[in-house]
């Protein structure tokens, strides 16, 4: 029977300075602890006093600018108010006595448009998209709020840009991350996942996870035959800006039917028939697909009045000869643009391209420097550093690409083609601040 014996060495100090110097901690503890408190109190005291002078300064701002009359007796106050606010104001308006006349926005002439201020009403999920719709401008009164028609394509343009299923789950985690964390970011968190759901959905059609190319894995059997080439994924990047151009075409209808009348739109309708019918007659064919004769003189009527409307009703205010010089420069104009604005989308196929390439490049690099080495666990070091380093420079530049570039297309073709004038005012109503 054996016995453990366990040596300790002896404090340094005797316990009754450890129990002094013990309770000079626990004092000085609650002496930071009070001043904290302290701090948190005049931290409240500073916020409510800050506020309180904000809105001092807010209506000695307002007071200042309101036109006086009968020596100062009688103040003329105007301000604009969202509509669903208006039945309370009233009232608010009657029970102080106050004399006021309502005037609709949309009854004010066009000269007091970029006066009138901009309140965007959107959904949950086009309001994520708000802050790349203030990037550029904001909608003026009479035109329509485009953020809704804008965040698919973005969010699409992102996708195709950055191109990596592997980066996509990256920045979805992120997005999460970021969501359960940060509350303050949460709009910025949720943004971030739909860019990642994109980057995913794209990078699959590519074949691409983190620089490895999905088409060369034997395993993945049948699913290979749904990876796209570098043809299709640069068809595929075309087709896309086709639809974004039309569509902001479509768009440039709408706008000039609600601010003229659709009288003024006409020439644009018949752009769009003779591009999408023409297109149909040109492209049926092209695919392999046989048009009924029916279909087909349909079709030519249609390209031969919206031809018609293009060059002789360019402008109803001129007579159709004048119109007729008009309609054959737009024609050159609108040609030689929509050409240039679609050659333009091909930049979606090459980043998404180089972003896969770069990826490629790094994983080579890891593998021939592990295999250089020689050493296992050295060489897995190596591969590891290349790796992270190599990707997270590569995501890096990938995501500063894929903002700055759908932001060139949306910004310049779509909001081109759609008519887009911007220079809205933001809503900022006159309040007390909490």
């Amino acid at each position: 029977m054996g016995f453990t014996v366990s040596l300790r060495t002896a404090p340094e100090q005797p316990l009754d300075v450890l129990e002094t110097e013990y309770a000079r901690l626990q004092e000085e503890s609650r002496q930071i602890g009070k001043k904290i408190a302290l701090l948190l109190q005049q931290r409240e005291v500073l916020h409510h006093e800050k506020t309180r002078l904000l809105n001092k300064l807010s209506y000695k701002t307002v007071s200042l600018n309101v036109p006086q009359q009968a020596e100062g007796a009688l103040r003329f106050v105007e301000g604009y108010l969202p509509t669903e606010q208006t039945a309370a104001f009233e009232d608010f308006l009657e029970k102080e006595e106050v004399v006021y006349q309502q005037v609709e926005a949309d009854c004010l002439p066009d000269e007091e448009t970029p006066q009138i201020p901009v309140l965007l009403r959107n959904n949950r999920f086009a309001k994520l998209f708000e802050p790349i719709t203030r990037l550029f401008s904001l909608p003026n009164y009479r035109e329509l709020d485009l953020t809704p028609m804008l965040a698919p394509f973005f969010m699409a343009f992102f996708g195709f840009c950055l191109g990596d299923a592997g980066y996509g789950l990256l920045l979805m985690a992120a997005a999460l991350f970021i969501v359960r964390k940060y509350p303050k970011a949460k709009a910025y968190g949720w943004l971030t996942f739909w860019f990642g759901l994109a980057t995913v959905v794209f990078g699959s059609l590519s074949g691409t996870f983190f620089g490895i190319s999905l088409v060369n894995i034997e395993a993945l059997g049948s699913l290979r035959s749904y990876i796209f080439d570098s043809n299709k994924m640069m068809t595929l990047s075309l087709v896309i800006g086709a639809v974004q151009i039309l569509f902001g075409m479509f768009m440039n209808v709408l706008r000039l039917t609600k601010v003229k009348g659709f009288k003024y739109a006409l020439h644009r309708i018949g752009w769009l028939a003779v591009i999408v019918c023409g297109g149909l007659l040109v492209g049926a064919p092209m695919l392999g697909l046989n048009l009924p004769v029916y279909v087909v003189y349909g079709l030519d009527a249609l390209v031969i009045a919206g031809a018609v409307l293009a060059l002789f009703y360019n402008n109803p205010d001129k007579n159709p000869l004048f119109n007729l010089g008009l309609g054959l420069w737009d024609t050159y104009n609108t040609a030689t643009g929509l050409v240039g604005d679609l050659l333009s989308y091909i930049r979606l196929f090459a980043l998404g391209l180089t972003g896969g390439i770069l990826g490629s490049v790094f994983n080579t690099l890891a593998l021939d420097a592990a295999n250089g080495v020689g050493v296992p666990v050295v060489s897995q070091l190596i591969m590891l550093f290349i790796l992270l380093f190599g990707h997270s420079l590569n995501l890096a530049l990938c995501v500063l690409g894929s903002v700055v570039h759908p932001l060139r297309l949306t910004f310049v073709e779509f909001y081109k083609n759609a008519g887009f004038a911007g220079g809205g005012k933001e809503y900022r109503p006159f309040k007390i601040n909490q």
